[in-house]
């Protein structure tokens, strides 16, 4: 095995030959810059090289090499990496001084051309470790653009660029990189990006499924549970360290002075078992579903889904579990359009008797109400029915009604009228066609189709001399 002093001997020698001109036999130009060289040393690091300077070629007859399409500080830095085995330029020890992430790209370009891998190798680590440095960010569309007009010779470095991307988020309107302007210019970049983030949401997604599949692993495993919550006749083996991680009011009872914590026991009798099972559920899954009554949730005597979403968030509030109310909103908001409306009265009573945890969700029962026009007297869903015993929704929807009614009360402007329905005496601004003749038009709020005549009979006056007053 050769000695390490010897050959680092020889490294310097060979470094120092570089200045050497009156033994150099050849010369690489590029743009007006001349690098006198060896062809030997040329021939040792490259075998594309090795034929040019060897062979029956102009170059070879010439003793030079123009090299046109390359960057001269590219050149220079090729040449000291003939002699020095370093990459690096002249006068500077810092890779990343006047060697830009593109000028690495265009020297991982050239190392493939001239099949130089130790030096390709080189270009592709000095630009990863400059492309992560903020003050590349800006730099890293230039250095895409020309990956990405070389196939094949920067594979790297194009893998590189989009994992930079998506870890650094450079397609955000935010962002001051020009990325998203490199993606149009360059279809296939924007391929490979889309199938890099698709590639990390699928791992994602494979990585959440395993934590989910060990979470109920843990769960079922009896041996390994060490806390139990209790609820009617039911029961759940649980671990503490999972319920404190989300709950702090959860925590406090389970490791503090109290008697849960003594005997591994806590009672939940307040709150309903299908409730309780929804927070056990979240406390592995970080969800729970929406299908938990069974198959006629609707019909369900006990507790239809809204209601069971009203409980939910209830119990979230109460133990301080601030995502599971989140998602408890969300699935309420997601049911209350598809469920039987006749479900509403109870889960808008539950959410009335405990203000102001359901904020969120009266909110939505009252929106909702107006939107279908649940107090109409055609409608037996028991909402009117619940005004006169919750005071409180009484006034959150009266106040909706006024600030819609507000809304719909705009100025007068051209064509748009104030009228009142002949057939059910709603009032409203509309839009009616200048000429009404025998046309018909439904009314808003009964949907009684009335002719034009009729609804311009019905236009109410809105000033002295539509009124006729003097």
């Amino acid at each position: 095995m050769a000695d390490a002093k010897a050959i680092k001997s020889l490294v310097d020698s060979l470094a120092t030959s570089q200045d050497d001109t009156s033994l150099t036999d050849f010369a690489l130009v590029c743009k007006g810059q001349k690098h006198n060289v060896h062809r030997l040393i040329l021939a040792f690091h490259s075998p594309v090289l090795a034929k040019a300077v060897k062979g029956d070629f102009k170059e070879a007859n010439e003793r030079q090499i123009d090299l046109l399409d390359d960057e001269p500080l590219c050149v220079k830095a090729l040449v000291c990496y003939f002699y020095t085995l370093r990459y690096t330029v002249p006068d500077t020890n810092d890779l990343d001084g006047p060697l830009t992430p593109g000028h690495h790209v265009k020297m991982c370009i050239i190392a493939h051309k001239y099949d130089i891998q130790p030096l390709k190798r080189l270009a592709v680590a000095a630009f990863m470790a400059a492309a992560k440095k903020d003050s590349a960010i800006r730099e890293l569309a230039d250095a895409a653009a020309l990956a990405y007009e070389v196939a094949g010779a920067t594979e790297e470095i194009r893998k590189n660029i989009i994992d930079l991307g998506i870890d650094r988020n450079l397609l955000s309107s935010s962002n001051p990189s020009l990325l998203g302007q490199v993606l149009v210019d360059f279809p296939e970049l924007a391929r490979d990006y889309a199938q890099a983030v698709e590639g990390q949401l699928a791992t994602l997604k494979r990585a959440q499924a395993k934590v989910r599949d060990g979470e109920k692993c843990l769960q079922r495993d009896e041996a390994l549970t060490d806390f139990v919550i209790v609820c009617a006749d039911r029961k759940w083996n649980v671990h503490r360290v999972v319920l404190g991680l989300h709950s702090p009011v959860l925590a406090k009872a389970i490791t503090g002075a109290f008697r849960e914590s003594a005997v591994r026991e806590m009672h939940l009798a307040e709150h309903d078992p299908d409730c309780v099972d929804a927070l056990i559920d979240y406390a592995y899954k970080l969800e729970y579903p929406l299908p938990r009554i069974g198959v006629d949730r609707d019909n369900d005597d006990n507790l239809n889904s809204l209601s069971l979403h009203v409980k939910v968030c209830i119990l979230a509030d109460k133990y301080d579990i601030p995502h599971l109310k989140t998602i408890a909103i969300k699935n309420f908001e997601a049911e209350i359009d598809v469920v039987a409306v006749e479900n509403l009265p109870a889960a808008a009573e539950l959410a009335y008797d405990a203000s102001p945890a359901t904020e969120q969700i009266r909110k939505k029962i009252v929106t909702f109400g107006m939107d279908r026009k649940l107090l109409s007297t055609a409608d037996d869903t028991g909402l009117a029915a619940m005004m006169v015993n919750i005071p409180g929704f009484t006034k959150d929807y009266a106040q909706a009604l006024e600030i819609r009614l507000k809304q719909q009360n705009v100025a007068e402007d051209n064509n748009e009228k104030r009228y009142t329905c002949p057939s059910c005496r709603h009032s409203y601004v509309a839009y009616m066609p200048l000429q009404y003749g025998s046309s018909t038009f439904a009314c808003y709020w009964c949907e009684q189709s009335i002719t034009g005549d009729a609804w311009e009979k019905a236009r109410v006056a809105v000033n002295k001399r539509e009124s006729g007053a003097d």
